[in-house]
């Protein structure tokens, strides 16, 4: 309520009602208005009609404001893809959801590609943690380890790093085994040394389930790398997509990588690819060559064909399937993984 000409608590409960001729009330600053706070800007006092319902006046506005925006401006209707639960409110809410992979911007109602893999990672320089790349090699197959913790890429220190590690670095890439190298081979990483005293039994699928420590005295001149040999039974990659978790799928076989026909290919058959590689447990399936055909050659033909997944199954391979076919390089399988992390 108005009393000497300030505000004061209404201890009846109700929206304080501004006195006829007051417009400026310049001892307010936090302008809190029906339980909701517009920063520093001060009230101003509006006609008694502004005094009903939640409509209330803001900053330098001397009429009722229809409307807050998420930013606490005053307009006349919600913006594109904003509006009010009810009759009765008058804050704009985003009414905008994203998909799974994606964040929503708050103040502009908008869907963007995650950061790192909270809901879905996988992008803008961010890493999932456990997974690991190599870099400063002379090809894909080789060079430093690197593991992503908390968000960013760090190396491996080389203390006890030998072909077991090595070799389970290479099967979580999709390798078939690999040869530890140390001493920074293949160049001095930056950043944090994240891993130290690596020690696997040669079972684990993902680097960071073997025994190790974090805490260390190394220096980036005692990096740990790899050289992996071309791939193992059994294992999958997807290439050619727009990020990581995307693209054609590839099954090795005989040690050569070749392709998966789209005959019957389903988000099932799907699923069980992105579970396999760590993308999660949900995919969508792609036909008709969709990110690209094969190569043509022994290492790049179709290879599997008729694939019937139940869903359960650990790798692709003991889905149903058969490896005679009648297949061309434009009937080749692809996925789009969910994008949150699985293991």
């Amino acid at each position: 309520m108005c009393s000497s000409g300030s505000w004061e608590a209404d201890l009846d409960g109700g929206i304080p009602v501004p006195v006829s001729g007051l417009i400026d009330i310049p001892t307010r600053t936090d302008c809190l208005l029906c339980n909701h706070t517009f920063g520093s800007d001060r009230c101003h006092a509006c006609g008694s009609s502004c005094n009903t319902g939640l409509k209330r006046c803001v900053g330098s506005q001397t009429n009722c404001c229809s409307y807050f925006s998420p930013t606490d401006q005053c307009t006349t209707q919600c913006p594109t893809n904003f509006y009010t639960p009810t009759s009765t409110d008058f804050i704009c809410i985003c009414s905008n959801s994203c998909e799974a992979g994606y964040t929503r911007n708050t103040t502009t109602c908008t869907c963007s590609l995650s950061n790192i893999c909270e809901l879905s990672p996988c992008q803008n320089g961010g890493c999932i943690d456990g997974s690991i790349r190599l870099v400063g090699g002379t090809n894909s197959k080789e060079g430093r380890v690197e593991v992503c913790s908390g968000g960013v890429w760090g190396t491996v220190c080389d203390d006890f790093w030998d072909n077991t590690d090595a070799s389970v670095v290479c099967k979580q890439l999709g390798y078939y085994s690999g040869t530890a190298f140390g001493s920074a081979y293949f160049g001095q990483g930056t950043g944090s040394i994240v891993m130290d005293n690596v020690h696997c039994n040669g079972t684990e699928s993902h680097l960071k389930n073997c025994t190790h420590i974090t805490e260390q005295n190394c220096n980036h001149n005692e990096d740990a790398g790899v050289k992996c040999v071309l791939c193992a039974d059994e294992s999958i990659r997807l290439v050619n997509g727009s990020h990581d978790w995307e693209g054609r799928v590839e099954v090795c076989i005989s040690r050569l990588w070749g392709t998966v026909c789209d005959n019957n290919w389903d988000s099932t058959d799907a699923a069980v690819v992105c579970r396999q590689l760590g993308w999660g447990t949900s995919g969508t399936a792609l036909l008709n060559a969709y990110f690209g055909q094969g190569d043509g050659s022994i290492n790049g033909s179709v290879v599997i064909d008729h694939v019937d997944c139940i869903g359960s199954e650990s790798y692709l391979t003991n889905c149903t399937h058969t490896t005679e076919h009648n297949c061309n390089d434009k009937e080749v399988a692809g996925v789009r993984c969910s994008c949150k992390l699985y293991w």
